[in-house]
């Protein structure tokens, strides 16, 4: 044995590691959830309402009340989409910033 595992188990160590980083994950991944609700909760349509126009952009028509919450629906559900893929893209980079650099190389095989 050499003389850091000394009084040690080698396979307690990695255990003790691989739960250490199992752990780190799984907060990591609360707060991911945490803040997809949050973004659920605080983006709702009537935010977006002020951005819809009271006629129709091409033919000058007066939209209807409910064509305006309609339109207001669907900005407020792309926004959260927009956010939610933004979260997931800034979680990916951290998780692979986590891995060791032999396991982020490229697998391509010359």
């Amino acid at each position: 044995m050499t003389d850091f595992t000394k009084g040690c188990n080698a396979k307690e160590i990695l255990a003790n590691l691989k739960s250490d980083k199992q752990a780190v994950l799984m907060k990591k991944q609360e707060e991911l959830v945490r803040a997809l609700e949050n973004i659920r909760e605080t983006l709702t349509p009537d935010q977006f309402l002020d951005q819809v126009g009271f006629f129709a952009p091409k033919s000058g028509i007066p939209l209807p009340e409910w064509k305006r919450q309609q339109i207001a629906v669907k900005k407020c559900a792309e926004a959260i989409k927009q956010e939610e893929i933004k979260l997931l893209a800034q979680f990916d980079e951290w998780k692979s910033s986590q891995k060791p650099q032999w396991a982020r190389m490229d697998r391509k095989i010359c």
